[in-house]
């Protein structure tokens, strides 16, 4: 069950019960506990939307949209590092976990979103026309996030849509460093349960098991990148054990060599000093 706030009520309650407006408390383990509020609602599922942001974080480590937000290295950290922070009970029946769109949080009333922003299709959330709804904090100061949209190549191949902190659209470089405010579509159990994430495309399920979904360029592209993106995970999480298997080989040693000292009849003080004068020579000679 859910943990669902409504209308200052705090109760573990059915999914079936739950309305716009409505909020759950959502766990997130290493980042804390969030609330998201229930944006949309249908027979099938819920869209949720946190009302604050997790983490401030770059779009890219430079300053490109090619790829769009679902090519970003957000994306990326959204499903490798956020989403298996979740609980299992949500975890299991999110479907994608994203952030919003132009559309969902603003609208394309305005003249100057539609000429400089790519378009997503979406329609302005009811909430999100309060302007209080638009508006996300981060440790207690209202600051800016990210949006989905790129903005279009033939003005700047550089930004991202965002939010500031007055609740108006407006674009960043995609290197900056802004506020992420998830969003997440939840199928609720009785339309099937578990949401199945190996639906997508496959080479492995292509090849193995004949063709079973349509495939294309583009299907594979993305997959492609996001083994990529994968792949590099494991490299930086590689060197960093690297790293601590060498500190803890070099400690080893150090406290080898103290021992042996301390053997031969030195006193551990007297032992701890001569390893460090002994260290700070070695160190000197390699600069």
């Amino acid at each position: 069950m859910l943990d669902i706030i409504k209308k200052a009520t705090i109760a573990n309650t059915e999914e079936d019960t739950i309305r716009v407006g409505d909020q759950i408390r959502i766990p997130i383990e290493g980042f804390g506990t969030f609330t998201a509020t229930a944006e949309e609602v249908t027979d099938s599922t819920i869209l949720f939307i946190f009302d604050d942001i997790v983490e401030k974080r770059p779009m890219n480590e430079t300053n490109t949209n090619t790829g769009g937000f679902k090519g970003s290295q957000l994306y990326k950290w959204l499903q490798e590092i956020l989403l298996p922070a979740f609980p299992n009970y949500l975890r299991e029946r999110i479907s994608e976990l994203t952030i919003p769109t132009v559309g969902q949080i603003s609208g394309w009333s305005d003249a100057w979103d539609k000429e400089h922003f790519e378009s997503d299709g979406d329609q302005q959330l009811q909430l999100m026309k309060d302007r209080k709804h638009r508006i996300a904090s981060f440790e207690g100061d209202f600051a800016w996030y990210w949006l989905q949209n790129a903005s279009k190549a033939d003005w700047s191949s550089a930004s991202f849509a965002g939010v500031g902190s007055h609740g108006n659209a407006g674009y960043r470089c995609a290197s900056d460093s802004y506020g992420v405010r998830p969003a997440f579509l939840l199928v609720k159990e009785k339309s099937g349960g578990r949401v199945p994430h190996n639906s997508r495309v496959s080479y492995k399920r292509y090849y193995a098991h004949g063709r079973q979904d349509e495939i294309s360029k583009e299907s594979l592209m993305r997959e492609i990148n996001e083994k990529v993106n994968e792949i590099d995970i494991l490299k930086q999480e590689i060197e960093r054990l690297d790293k601590e298997h060498q500190y803890d080989e070099g400690a080893s040693e150090i406290k080898a060599l103290m021992d042996s000292f301390i053997r031969a009849g030195f006193a551990e003080g007297q032992a701890f000093h001569m390893v460090m004068n002994m260290l700070t020579t070695m160190l000197g000679g390699l600069r």
